[in-house]
């Protein structure tokens, strides 16, 4: 009886052993992502701010352009003003273009002749600020001309009449090569740039088996609800998912944030590989 009795007592202390370093492993693994995850939470904040930081300097520099007295009345000085603005924001930008009350193309710079009078009063990014007459940031399109952009927009006044608005069109590849890539290209995890209607501005392909088309490994449609909640400062932006990696199914986390942008936002988030991120203490 007493060696029954000891027995239980070893095999207890043994099953007890195990359970406590499971306890104690799982608390390192979860401490280990949690460390993670602060690291690239300060690292999405970085790259908030820059992209932030560089559409607040843009439209200072609309604002600033739209209240000069030869944008506000297109005139025969028009061209020069808008030339000499152009050239000295010209890696910046793609073309200004100014806009009636009524939708209706005035100017654009670089000179299009065949797009003067052209109503775009049904595009967007003009329709919104027609109605609103505040300043509107579009969502990703591709111009007449061919090229991804993005239109900066901001309304027109003169003694407090509204005069219509002007606008310039991102250079897209320009943005993305100075603001966003050089922030974004962190070695072992992905990053990725949606619009608030879920439409991709950039990923940084660093895992070529994360599916980023109409056949996503993650649902945009969730980070893009959490991030619009009027109480998601206070939501833990992390999601967990299953994907692929080297033919292998993986767990995988996004943790995003959002990047305000006034009448619109966009989210940013980097994608990691849980076991790579564990591999430290399983190795």
């Amino acid at each position: 009886m007493k060696k029954l009795f000891a027995v239980l007592i070893f095999l207890s202390s043994i099953t007890i052993g195990i359970f406590l370093t499971l306890i104690l492993y799982q608390e390192v693994e979860r401490q280990t992502l949690e460390s993670q995850k602060e690291q690239q939470e300060i690292f999405l904040r970085q790259l908030s701010f820059s992209i932030e930081n560089y559409f607040t300097e843009m439209f200072h520099s609309l604002d600033y352009f739209s209240k000069k007295k030869d944008v506000i009345e297109i005139n025969n000085y028009s061209k020069d003003e808008f030339k000499n603005f152009f050239e000295a924001h010209e890696h910046g930008i793609r073309a200004i273009t100014r806009v009636s009350e009524n939708g209706k193309i005035i100017f654009t710079y670089p000179i299009v002749e065949s797009a003067i009078n052209a109503d775009i009063s049904k595009q967007q990014h003009n329709k919104e600020v027609l109605e609103n007459r505040k300043p509107v940031i579009s969502e990703v399109f591709t111009a007449v001309q061919g090229y991804k952009t993005i239109a900066i927009v901001c309304p027109i006044f003169n003694n407090g009449n509204f005069k219509g608005a002007i606008s310039f069109l991102v250079n897209y590849e320009n943005m993305v090569n100075k603001i966003i890539s050089p922030i974004a290209k962190q070695k072992g995890v992905n990053s990725i740039l949606i619009s608030e209607k879920g439409n991709q501005i950039y990923f940084s392909d660093n895992d070529s088996n994360i599916q980023t088309n109409n056949k996503l490994q993650f649902d945009k449609t969730v980070i893009l609800k959490s991030i619009s909640d009027k109480h998601s400062e206070n939501l833990e932006h992390v999601i967990n998912f299953s994907g692929t990696s080297n033919n292998k199914n993986q767990q995988k986390q996004i943790i995003f944030d959002k990047v305000d942008l006034g009448n619109t936002f966009w989210v940013v988030g980097v994608i990691v590989n849980v076991s790579d991120v564990l591999k430290i203490n399983r190795g």
